[in-house]
């Protein structure tokens, strides 16, 4: 009998240039994308992690405009900035607060990408809300593959609602229930083939 997994709609805001496509992908196949390209219009990606509690899947909705998320059920945000950049935290506050406004007292992981270019310098962006449970701050890197889970690891935590989850690896997929007469004449085939070719003046 299978178990439905969970899924949860993710929204994934941030100031242009701060890393939102390159942390998508990075989850989504493991790779660092260097290029950029400013996204026109939104963009989804399907992920799925494996837990101490079974797995989660997460939609997560690219965009650097709130607006386009006004038709979705949006049940956790991530809001990523540039952490050697201080003008890119100054929005921050602005979309808390539309969070918080449109989607009520969802779970928000503010997460500061590029901490491998710049030392810590005070920038570290702190706010208290109101429900201080519901919010958290990282600093990471996609490029050096630094932090890239902790933010989901806490969006799962608090939105299945255990604070000892851990993120494991995935169990290997069991080999399929084969009968042993298939295995019989599996072998028996591979030694005939083996057999030394009959010479021509051995007929």
């Amino acid at each position: 009998m299978s178990t439905e997994v969970p899924m949860y709609c993710c929204a994934l805001l941030g100031a242009p240039e701060s890393g939102k496509t390159s942390f998508a992908k990075r989850h989504l196949t493991g790779e660092f994308v260097k290029s950029y390209s400013a996204n026109k219009i939104y963009q989804t990606y399907l992920l799925e992690f494996h837990t101490s509690q079974g797995d989660i899947r997460y939609t997560l909705w690219n965009s650097n405009q709130i607006d386009d998320f006004d038709c979705l059920h949006i049940q956790c945000a991530i809001i990523m900035t540039d952490f050697s950049c201080t003008r890119t935290f100054q929005r921050v506050p602005v979309l808390q607060t539309a969070i918080h406004i449109r989607y009520g007292n969802i779970p928000v992981a503010l997460c500061a990408n590029k901490m491998d270019l710049a030392r810590s310098n005070g920038i570290a962006y702190r706010l208290i809300p109101d429900q201080p449970k519901q919010f958290e701050y990282f600093e990471m890197s996609v490029k050096k593959n630094v932090n890239c889970e902790q933010p989901f690891l806490w969006l799962s935590r608090r939105l299945l609602g255990n604070d000892q989850l851990e993120f494991v690896a995935k169990p290997a997929v069991q080999p399929p229930d084969i009968p042993p007469a298939h295995w019989k004449a599996a072998f028996k085939g591979l030694a005939l083939n083996q057999l030394p070719p009959i010479g021509d003046d051995e007929w």
